[in-house]
């Protein structure tokens, strides 16, 4: 497994378990999110808005990523 399909697994077990800060611990403090037509710009945004909106209307258990 390489170093980056490790980090995108870990994102996204982080993402689909609603885990918001073991995701955030995997990101750098400049991380820039798309979020439609606007950009989120550090961690406290993204924080924020997946606290309230995102991760509240997910369902856990998403199907597993598969990467080669």
């Amino acid at each position: 497994m390489t170093g980056t399909a490790d980090l995108v697994r870990r994102l996204y077990a982080a993402f689909t378990s609603r885990d918001v800060e073991r995701l955030l611990t995997l990101v750098t403090d400049d991380v820039d999110w798309p979020d439609g037509p606007a950009r989120m710009h550090g961690k406290d945004v993204p924080r924020d808005d997946w606290v309230r909106y995102r991760l509240a209307a997910l369902t856990p258990g998403l199907a597993d990523v598969v990467l080669r």
